[in-house]
């Protein structure tokens, strides 16, 4: 195994407005309280408001770990999502430009729970081979927009939220 010459230098997150307790899947479901918290280990699980885009949480997930690590630029943003916010341009490249990143690398890695981790890859490659400086990994996503709460098997995984890393 190869080890690349990066570190993750600070970590950012963005958690939305709203958020469901664990009580709310359990009583939904029929369960007894506490079930969903007991096997997920999950007590809130966050609901994006509908001005709450994946740009916006990605963005503020980004600008929480630069504001840890005092950088100064970022040359690329990579941004894990299973649900892109639209086609073009990509959800990086709208949160790029919320940040005033405009005109740096941005895209999108569309690899499902392994996103972040092939996003890190990536940036980590970048920079290792000198065609980036600095870079920002996003992970961002709004898993209420499809999932279907009264799924017992899927309802008490999975929320919205963002993380990011530099």
């Amino acid at each position: 195994m190869t080890v690349l010459p990066v570190s993750i230098t600070a970590t950012g997150i963005y958690t939305p407005r709203t958020s469901i307790p664990s009580a709310v899947i359990d009583s939904a479901n029929a369960w007894p309280q506490g079930r969903s918290e007991k096997l997920t280990g999950v007590a809130r699980r966050g609901v994006a408001a509908e001005d709450e885009s994946a740009s916006l949480m990605a963005s503020e997930a980004v600008r929480a770990a630069l504001a840890a690590d005092a950088a100064d630029t970022l040359d690329r943003l990579v941004v894990a999502s299973i649900m892109a916010e639209q086609p073009i341009p990509t959800t990086a490249t709208l949160a790029a430009r919320r940040l005033g990143l405009d005109g740096i690398t941005a895209y999108d890695v569309n690899a499902s729970c392994l996103g972040f981790l092939q996003a890190v890859e990536g940036a980590a490659a970048a920079v290792t081979l000198g065609t980036s400086a600095k870079a920002a990994v996003a992970a961002v996503d709004l898993a209420t927009l499809g999932l279907d709460r009264a799924d017992p098997a899927t309802a008490p995984l999975f929320g919205d939220g963002a993380a990011a890393a530099v």
